[in-house]
């Protein structure tokens, strides 16, 4: 997230299963991802390893300061997606990474709850 904000690009999370999640179930909503981005007049990220020519944004970091810069990127993600959904509609949502840079702490005004995500890897 934070390259593609570096780089000026909206990011739209969308909410996609985990691995441990059903094939069918993920391969549902990796096809439900394309159909939003699709309707958002944005560019989808992609699995490094499904990255083509026609397609270079990927949810690498590496892949995605390479690809050219879209205006906006559909980023699917099980757990950012789900605290950006969850949150009340008019809510400023923050994404920062408080590990490297503490400045996202000043980001946001109080009240303010900060969630941890949880990536788990299959």
């Amino acid at each position: 997230m934070s390259v593609a904000v570096e780089a000026g690009i909206q990011v739209l999370p969308f909410w996609v299963p985990d691995g441990y999640a059903a094939p069918v179930e993920r391969a549902a909503a990796a096809k439900a991802a394309a159909v939003y981005a699709g309707q958002c007049g944005a560019r989808l990220a992609l699995p490094r390893h499904a990255v083509t020519s026609e397609s270079p944004w990927s949810l690498s970091p590496a892949h995605l300061r390479r690809a050219p810069t879209a205006a906006r990127l559909v980023l699917p993600s099980p757990s950012s997606a789900a605290i950006a959904a969850a949150e009340a509609p008019r809510v400023r949502v923050v994404a920062a990474c408080l590990r490297n840079n503490p400045c996202g702490r000043r980001l946001a005004s109080p009240p303010m709850v900060m969630a941890r995500p949880t990536v788990r890897w299959p």
